[in-house]
């Protein structure tokens, strides 16, 4: 390929009194709102940060988009010290009158303006978890991202009166050809996404000023995608094998999953009681150097 490839995680310690305090005072009315297990701030990120290191060697830099002052106590173990960079919210929004932000879509839309960050990206969750070895091309066909979409907003989305569904749903009022993103991890390219939000910028640019989420906003890497393939710059595939999880997950089936060759475990609204005992569980698994009886991709 010859070209270099980053990946960029999103995180947040919601655990820290400067946090609270901030998100009292500024967002404390948001609707579905998701953060960092407060019992476990740091298990979910660790995890993550460690399957990327792992699992996908060929990435050249892992950033880590967090608030200040906020810093993983993790990225002190050798593993980490030369791959994962810190990036604060403020080095990559536009304007100060956001912050402190707790706009996960607003922080979505800005990601393109990290300093140093290479033109082709994987974007991940803190709670998506790589689960084998994969080479580059599952993100990127000759260069060009893939896209896992799924199914068309249903028109139904813009009464369910939650942030997730409505943005989808707003995105297809403006491009009715909009496929939502399956929740896992992204391909994308920073042009594709400075695209977007150039595309729509009266969206963007009041994201950016908004502390919280807002049912106007918009999904903008999804937006970046469905551009990117409607102009035959992104390639449409098949999600490879992948299981998203609300409900606990037993050690016994992550170790299934990992054995039957699985890419992608992605946690979300995991019970936070579960989240460390689970993050456990998918250690062990490699620490037991579980078989993955699947053919290689």
């Amino acid at each position: 390929m010859g070209e270099d490839v980053d990946a960029v995680v999103t995180w947040v310690d919601s655990s820290c009194p400067a946090w609270q305090e901030a998100r009292a005072r500024y967002a404390a009315e948001e609707r579905d709102f998701r953060f960092s297990p407060p019992n476990a701030p740091e298990a979910e990120v660790d995890l993550c940060l460690s399957l990327l290191v792992e699992h996908l060697p060929w990435l050249r830099y892992i950033w880590l988009v967090t608030m200040r002052p906020q810093v993983p106590a993790c990225l002190s173990r050798a593993e980490f010290r030369d791959k994962v960079r810190v990036v604060h919210h403020d080095e990559i929004f536009p304007c100060a009158q956001g912050l402190p932000t707790f706009n996960c879509h607003a922080i979505e839309a800005n990601l393109w303006r990290i300093p140093g960050l290479s033109e082709r990206f994987v974007y991940f969750n803190d709670d998506m978890y790589v689960l084998r070895a994969l080479p580059e091309s599952v993100f990127f066909n000759s260069g060009r991202p893939v896209a896992w979409l799924s199914k068309a907003p249903p028109l139904r989305w813009a009464r369910l009166h939650d942030t997730y569904h409505e943005v989808w749903h707003n995105l297809r009022e403006l491009l009715p050809c909009t496929r939502v993103l399956h929740h896992f991890p992204h391909a994308l390219t920073k042009s594709a996404l400075s695209g977007a939000a150039s595309r729509f910028s009266e969206c963007w640019l009041r994201m950016c000023t908004e502390r919280g989420r807002s049912s106007q906003d918009l999904p903008f890497a999804g937006a970046a995608v469905n551009l990117a393939v409607a102009e035959g710059k992104s390639v449409p595939e098949k999600l490879p094998k992948a299981r998203l999880r609300g409900a606990i997950i037993k050690a016994s089936t992550v170790e299934a999953m990992v054995g039957q060759g699985f890419c992608f475990l992605c946690v979300n609204r995991q019970p936070f009681d579960r989240t460390q005992s689970l993050c456990d569980a998918v250690r062990a698994c490699f620490s037991a150097n579980v078989v993955v009886r699947a053919p290689n991709i």
